[in-house]
């Protein structure tokens, strides 16, 4: 992870041990989703599902991370879908700034759209 830091955060090891163990969790939350969509595709249940998939707001414990209005702390995943993605729809966004921001509300036509 040498190097590969946002710039805000100091390239010291104790960081760098912390963003990895950070992207392993998420490669985790990544796996642990496509479990559940593999499962719903074998038992011939994904065409009848929607998924709203939400995370939170960035890296928590840093400076300018989660719960901070700065740019690393308040970008989030929202990601819908209903049905397999080759066969039903998929909306995946990434709140990138502040001026972006998004909340669930910004989903529901894909919730309605699914009804």
């Amino acid at each position: 992870m040498r190097g590969k830091l946002p710039n805000f955060m100091p390239d010291v090891p104790e960081v760098r041990e912390d963003y990895t163990d950070y992207m392993g969790q998420i490669l985790a939350w990544d796996a642990g989703v496509g479990v559940i969509v593999d499962r719903l595709r074998a038992i011939g249940e994904l065409d009848n599902t929607l998924l709203v998939i939400s995370g939170d707001h960035g890296m928590p414990g840093v400076p300018g991370g989660k719960c901070n209005l700065y740019d690393h702390g308040v970008g989030c995943l929202a990601g819908t879908a209903f049905g397999d993605a080759g066969h039903g729809f998929l909306r995946f966004s990434y709140v990138r700034s502040r001026s972006d921001l998004s909340t669930a509300m910004d989903r529901m036509e894909t919730v309605i759209m699914a009804l």
